[in-house]
């Protein structure tokens, strides 16, 4: 993730806005962790950096409807 330019340098979440949702002392996507992020008490709005996700669907298992 990426720093947001108005949220400063959190201590908790060092700039990023979202802390682990399992460690939240620590920030979101820390280590090697794949817990969920939480927003982070400097960031009560909840606001989001976008990023691009990229998934992969077994061919066994189809579209989904």
């Amino acid at each position: 993730m990426t720093r947001h330019e108005g949220l400063g340098s959190c201590a908790i979440c060092r700039g990023l806005g979202w802390v682990c949702a399992d460690h939240p002392s620590l920030p979101f996507q820390h280590d090697d962790c794949g817990a969920e992020g939480s927003r982070c008490i400097c960031n009560p709005s909840g606001t989001v950096q976008w990023a691009t996700v990229l998934a992969e669907v077994p061919k066994d298992e189809g579209p989904l409807n």
